[in-house]
């Protein structure tokens, strides 16, 4: 805290001030865990452009299911190994293409920059 935040105000105005502040704390870390505990519990299903692979990821990223069709078994393996790596991993330099579903089914409207701090609570400025 700064002395910016309490110039000027009396004892009972800064004890205020205070107990306001603590309980956004409060309130801001409660939401902050809601939102942690929706995102540990997000996945997504994504598909090869011939359907012959389907993958299922965590909010992690971590495979969580993987179906193969029948067509898959006309696939040569290199060919089949590709495509599962193709579904399964991200491009390099690109977020997953399933983070977009992730996104949707979170609700999330802001954009987290990073670690939580006062001076952002967490919100890149530009939403």
């Amino acid at each position: 805290m700064t002395g910016a935040m309490f110039a000027g105000a009396g004892p009972e105005e800064t004890e205020r001030r205070i107990e306001q502040w603590a309980a956004d704390v409060v309130t801001k870390a409660d939401r902050y865990q809601t939102m942690q505990e929706q995102i540990s519990r997000l996945s997504a299903t994504e598909r090869s452009a011939d359907s012959a692979v389907q993958v299922t990821v965590d909010s992690s990223g971590a495979l969580t299911d993987l179906v193969l069709s029948d067509h898959s078994s006309r696939l040569r393996l290199p060919q089949l190994a590709a495509q599962i790596l193709d579904v399964v991993g991200p491009r390099p330099g690109s977020p997953p293409r399933y983070s977009r579903s992730c996104a949707a089914q979170s609700g999330t409207t802001r954009r987290l920059s990073g670690p939580w701090s006062p001076a952002t609570n967490g919100v890149s400025p530009s939403h």
